[in-house]
């Protein structure tokens, strides 16, 4: 079977070289929000803080399509996060 990567979402903006670098050893395929994508073939959606992260989980309904959300920004309650 062929591997088709991991499907990212970036929701955060510019990303550093060394996390670039890294997904490219993985063949991840980074997405952009007007790229043309099915939302049940993301594996994972970056975004730059907390304040994302609520309004991200509904609008791609990760639950029901699991997908994990990634953020790279400081997260102040971590519970919630979590919890999200």
């Amino acid at each position: 079977m062929e591997n088709k990567g991991i499907k990212i979402l970036n929701l955060a903006g510019d990303l550093n070289q060394s996390l670039l670098d890294y997904f490219e050893n993985l063949e991840a395929i980074f997405l952009k929000r007007n790229d043309d994508f099915e939302i049940a073939s993301l594996d994972y959606i970056f975004v730059k803080g907390e304040d994302d992260v609520k309004e991200t989980a509904d609008f791609y309904n990760v639950i029901e399509n699991h997908i994990q959300i990634v953020s790279l920004g400081r997260i102040a309650n971590i519970r919630d996060f979590l919890l999200n």
